[in-house]
Parts: C-alpha cells; structure tokens; sequence
C-alpha cells in the first residue's frame, strides 16, 4: 500500500483545525456581552418606578434554543444592550411610543433584524418586554410582552444585568 506522509499528517490536522475554527468563532460572536456592576443590577432587580420616566427592561429568558446566540437590544434606534440567555438589559424613556427591535448574531448563522415591536406607557411606568425563541424552542427569536407582569417581573429577577458593551 503506497502511503503518503504528508497528506496522511494534513488529513489529521482537519478535525484540530475545525475545532478551533469553531471556538474562535463562538468567541467572536459571544465576547461583546457584558456584564452590568452588581450594585446596579441589585438596584434595578427591584423594579422601581423612575419618576417623570417610563422604566424599561427587557429580559431574554433562559431557554435552551439560541444559546449562542446574541441579541442586540435596540429602542428608538439606540442600543441599550447585548443580550444571551438570562440577562437583560434597562434603559430609561420618556412618556409616549416607542419602537423596540433586535438584531440577531449568532456563530454560523448569518445575523437578521427582528419585527418592530412597539408599546406606549406614560411616566412613572415599569415596562418589561420578552426576548426568547418562539414555537417552543423551533421559531424564531423574537421580542414580544409577557403574558402577565409577574412572569417579567420573575425573569428579571433570575437574569443578569447586560450593558452597553466599551
């Protein structure tokens, strides 16, 4: 049997290389969430009304579709946050409608924009909105309000604050 040496030692090599191939990949699309101070998120687990102010979370709950992938939190066309699985991200408003949407990143899958979702709240209102993976885990993922204010309030208080990145 004519073996050669060189391609024998290449073809070894493959599997090494996509494994790295993929974690530096993982890492790129992953490395821009950041964490919030524990002292910030302590407070804003608490959900006070800010006054004059409409106080706005939105919480991507823990869920086993999307892992890898990060959501950019837009609202009015400014990004407040990046988010993962069981973190969310805070911003305050001013009364009135706003427009809130996520751009989607996520290794190995090309990134998209999600639907526009839009609320109106006046001042001294605690707004919680939903990011997760819609059609029990199959869908899409997606932003949307919470069936009632107490599955919101709950998903902010097992998530992580997430921050504008540096």
């Amino acid at each position: 049997m004519l073996r050669i040496p060189l391609l024998t030692h290449s073809l070894r090599l493959v599997p090494r290389l996509a494994v790295g191939a993929v974690a530096l990949l993982m890492i790129a699309c992953t490395s821009p969430v950041k964490l919030g101070a524990q002292e910030d998120e302590a407070r804003l687990k608490a959900l006070l009304p800010v006054a004059g102010k409409v106080s706005l979370y939105i919480c991507r709950e823990e869920g086993r579709a999307g892992r890898g992938m990060r959501s950019t939190v837009i609202v009015d066309g400014t990004i407040i946050g990046m988010l993962l699985p069981n973190m969310f991200a805070h911003t305050t408003v001013d009364a009135g409608s706003h427009s809130v949407h996520l751009k989607k990143e996520a290794p190995v899958i090309p990134s998209s924009t999600s639907g526009e979702h839009t609320f109106s709240a006046t001042a001294g209102e605690v707004v919680v909105l939903w990011v997760g993976v819609t059609g029990q885990g199959w869908g899409t993922l997606t932003i949307d309000d919470f069936d009632t204010q107490a599955e919101g309030r709950q998903c902010v208080a097992k998530a992580s604050l997430a921050v504008i990145p540096d």
